[in-house]
């Protein structure tokens, strides 16, 4: 059935993005919408419509789109980016929106109105290394332009772009009045120094026995380092030194499971972040797939950053190395390189090495943290942590079938060591998380297990902040409001920086009918994760909408790349308190597509509200919209009804 929907054809697709999005956000978000609406409709839809083209997403910050001709295109491109400098002529710099654009020709699989395909991530990879205000295109869409146009083109040789296995030939376009630069060479030659190997194979050599090895590159040997502008960062620097962690490039020989570098990555942020000296970007911003291989320059000015640890991640049966860097962008240069190498159940020393040496080398020894906050000591069994590593990595996936992989892995796990906190924490937020995006048929049951994991945790460990976060999110769901606070206010006493609890003590504390106290836990967490999972954006959008900043809650929520029932019902609340009555009703529309049986009590009845008031608004702006109440919903609201108990 599915594949008769499907269709494959060549086309041209556009990719544009918005330039420091985050950053404009964080500043002035009405502002900054206000100006994308205008530009989108000013500008963006006009030309869109005089070349012949379709708008097949608009993703917050940036847009797909799709040319029947590839003149068309680039034509199209050149005019937004005119139109754009000297619609910001007059707009101080630090406002305005400008968008890079990439341009690719490609073949796509269309399902209904979207499109998929290699030819489509190549445009969004080439939209990523234009310049801001830029255009970028590859090869194919140079081949049939360039005697077609007037502008110029430069060359960029073959580029690597994330996650494209074969090398693209790119060009910029180049328009007005001012010669391009000189082409790069056709085909460019990859020089490599030759004492880049030598070095590796000495520190392979003198880590062997899962001794560490240091060693500090002389200036001739390291790959060169671009210095990061502090005036092209997205977010002011932190006072305290801050830290990203980029993606660890991984090869496993033996063919195994993939996800364990991913949780080995995951489990070295969250460490640092525990501690209260550094400031850590949180774990779905730095480990995004844009920044897998990237620059350190690039991922410190796009998160706000000072220094970058990179790293690679190398798996032969039982045997691990762990390579890591950690580089100052500002000053361009490389702090330390160290080499690890051990048996797969050494993990969790490995790691601990790894952010020990972090600590020291970024932390002044009178600043030092004395240790994380729980955890270090936890869940020490070799085969144990591997495999709550390999469930992490799943569960960073973030797919229904990865949730379930996770939670076996986990399970395994806590059969090895059954007196581990952080193991049985996990167990309750991969339980947590899949009821909260809707991927179990047992919600109930889901939860009564976590909510038995949560509580297994904290009697383990009260000083592991990650199991009080859980304990805490379980009881907000049985309606345990205060004791929920409580838990939320604890963890956050013992990792006060932590993005992903200050999310979920966003929508906790929302819930618990503190909404100021949860507005301001969302900015918090938004800062440390520019990058967010949707889930967060919902958390700032639920608490905005309690707290009365309904156009705030509008903003968060419609950034949501895919909305979960509960993000769909806040932001139709938040419509009508807008006075946007067709807003509303299309996401409305949304609902009853996906579930024409819906009515709004099948999500009161399982919510629990603290504040009665905030049920009685929310109830009130649903019904405003059209959503269909219910008999047994109605008696609750109005007990005396005739026919009610």
């Amino acid at each position: 059935m599915e594949s008769k929907s499907e269709e494959r054809r060549l086309t041209t697709i556009l990719s544009a993005d918005v330039v420091g999005y985050s950053r404009l956000m964080a500043a002035d978000e009405s502002g900054t919408l206000a100006q994308l609406r205008a530009h989108r409709k000013e500008l963006i839809e006009p030309k869109t419509a005089e070349y012949r083209g379709r708008v097949v997403k608009l993703m917050g910050d940036g847009s797909l789109m799709e040319f029947g001709s590839v003149v068309d295109a680039v034509l199209f491109a050149v005019e937004v980016q005119r139109a754009m400098a000297a619609r910001n002529a007059d707009i101080p710099e630090d406002r305005r929106i400008t968008y890079r654009i990439g341009i690719n020709i490609g073949d796509i699989i269309v399902v209904g109105d979207d499109i998929y395909g290699d030819g489509v991530n190549v445009a969004a990879r080439l939209q990523s290394i234009a310049e801001p205000g830029g255009i970028c295109i590859s090869r194919s869409v140079y081949n049939e332009v360039r005697n077609k146009v007037e502008f110029g083109f430069n060359n960029m040789g073959e580029q690597s772009l994330k996650n494209i296995p074969e090398p693209v030939s790119t060009y910029k376009v180049w328009w007005g009045k001012e010669p391009p630069p000189p082409a790069a060479a056709e085909t460019p030659v990859k020089t490599r120094s030759l004492k880049w190997p030598v070095v590796g194979s000495i520190v392979a050599l003198l880590a062997i026995g899962g001794v560490a090895s240091w060693f500090f590159l002389q200036p001739e040997s390291a790959p060169p380092i671009e210095a990061a502008v502090l005036e092209r960062m997205a977010f002011p620097l932190p006072e305290k030194p801050s830290v990203a962690v980029q993606p660890f490039e991984g090869s496993e020989t033996d063919g195994g499971d993939p996800f364990l570098a991913n949780g080995f990555v995951y489990a070295v942020t969250a460490e640092l972040i525990r501690g209260p000296s550094l400031f850590v970007i949180g774990q779905h911003s730095s480990m995004s797939n844009r920044f897998r291989g990237s620059k350190a320059r690039e991922m410190a000015e796009q998160l706000g950053v000072r220094y970058v640890l990179m790293g690679t991640f190398t798996r032969n049966l039982n045997d691990v190395v762990v390579d890591t860097r950690l580089i100052d962008a500002i000053d361009a240069r490389q702090l330390w390189r160290q080499t690890e190498e051990g048996k797969i159940g050494e993990l969790h020393r490995i790691q601990s090495k790894v952010v020990d040496v972090v600590r020291e080398s970024l932390v002044d020894a009178a600043q030092s943290d004395g240790g994380a906050v729980g955890g270090r000591r936890l869940a020490q069994h070799g085969e144990s942590y591997a495999k709550l590593l390999q469930g992490i990595g799943h569960f960073q996936n973030s797919t229904p079938a990865d949730n379930e992989r996770a939670a076996q892995l986990i399970a395994e796990a806590i059969s090895l060591e059954p007196d581990s906190a952080i193991v049985h924490a996990w167990f309750a937020w991969n339980d947590i998380f899949g009821v909260m995006m809707e991927w179990t048929d047992e919600p109930a049951a889901r939860m009564q297990r976590a909510f038995a994991s949560a509580r297994k945790a904290v009697s383990l460990d009260p000083s592991l902040s990650f199991s009080r976060w859980a304990f805490g999110a379980a009881l907000m769901t049985a309606g345990d409001h205060p004791n929920a606070a409580a838990q939320i206010r604890a963890a956050l006493k013992l990792s006060p920086e932590d993005p992903d609890l200050l999310a979920g003590a966003a929508k906790t504390m929302a819930f618990a009918g503190a909404a100021p106290e949860a507005v301001a836990f969302g900015k918090g967490a938004l800062r440390h994760n520019p990058r967010p999972p949707d889930w967060y954006r919902w958390s700032v959008g639920i608490a905005n909408y309690f707290a009365g900043n309904h156009e705030d809650a509008i903003a968060s929520l419609e950034r949501s790349v895919s909305k979960s029932l509960e993000a769909r019902l806040f932001l139709i609340a938040s419509y009508i308190r807008s006075d946007r009555g067709p807003d509303a009703d299309l996401q409305a529309e949304e609902i009853f597509q996906a579930d024409p049986s819906f009515h709004v009590a099948r999500y009161m009845d399982r919510t629990v509200f603290a504040n009665d008031d905030d049920r009685q608004s929310l109830t009130a702006d649903l019904f405003a919209a059209g959503l269909p109440e219910n008999v047994s919903f109605t008696c609750m609201l109005e007990p005396t009804v005739e026919n009610c108990r």
